[in-house]
């Protein structure tokens, strides 16, 4: 039972067999998320503002990624992306109800979790993208350098869309949306594509032989960390609530 649940699961992150249609629910989860933050940031933006808005960031790696190699970007060559991206925003700006539903706790969890794992799929894309198309360097049999930016890209590429960003979202550090792909990109070459590390490594760990495994290990990253971080801010919110409920304050 335990192997059959662990099969159904990696089947249903990979969005394989007869899970394929989890994709779907990952990408209206996050495409959920991306309308739900911006919604937030800005409840009066009109739909011709926000759905370019909306592509740019969401897809931006999807986006730079391919034309950099010389392919259809993903608002091309996906059928899918754009339709339930402009559904899902026009569901939540002109739904009443929607909203608030999506600032619920469990409705927050859910498409968090759905935001992780499309965006490890974006990522691993991309990164699986240049590393078939690139050609070697005359120092290493695999091309290195080309698919770890791609995979970079893929997974935060988004968050410096439009170009008019700049790098805005790194001046106040490194977010997680970026160390993240830099972990996932490294992650998928060493494991999955590098012809030194990728033996040693399956060698150690013989599951890692298998790149389903080695995939659903990054989705894993992407989904606990985040989790795991929430978790242990809200264990010291109310311990940091009642630090500053006692301390003593100055005599007037």
């Amino acid at each position: 039972h335990a192997l059959h649940a662990t099969a159904v699961a990696s089947d249903a992150l990979l969005f394989k067999g007869e899970y394929a249609w989890v994709y779907w629910l990952c990408l209206a989860g996050y495409c959920a998320a991306l309308c739900r933050a911006l919604h937030q940031r800005d409840p009066a933006m009109r739909w011709h503002s926000a759905l370019p808005l909306l592509c740019l960031t969401g897809f931006g790696g999807g986006i730079l990624v391919p034309i950099t190699l010389g392919k259809p970007m993903v608002l091309h060559a996906n059928e899918s992306v754009v339709p339930v991206m402009c559904a899902t925003w026009l569901l939540v700006a002109g739904l009443p109800g929607l909203y608030p539903l999506l600032l619920r706790p469990a409705f927050t969890f859910l498409a968090n979790v759905c935001y992780e794992i499309f965006r490890f799929h974006v990522l691993n894309n991309c990164a699986g993208l240049a590393a078939s198309l690139l050609p070697a360097p005359s120092m290493y049999p695999v091309p290195v350098v080309g698919p770890l930016i791609a995979g970079l890209l893929g997974g935060c590429g988004g968050g410096f869309m439009p170009l008019s960003t700049g790098l805005a979202p790194l001046e106040k550090g490194v977010p997680w949306r970026v160390q993240s792909a830099a972990i996932g990109s490294m992650w998928l070459h060493l494991a999955l594509r590098d012809p030194h590390a990728a033996p040693a490594l399956a060698a150690f760990a013989p599951p890692l032989a298998d790149p389903d495994v080695v995939r659903v290990i990054g989705i894993l990253f992407f989904v606990l960390v985040p989790l795991l971080s929430c978790a242990r801010h809200a264990e010291h919110a109310p311990n940091a609530a009642r630090a500053r409920a006692t301390r003593p304050r100055p005599a007037r």
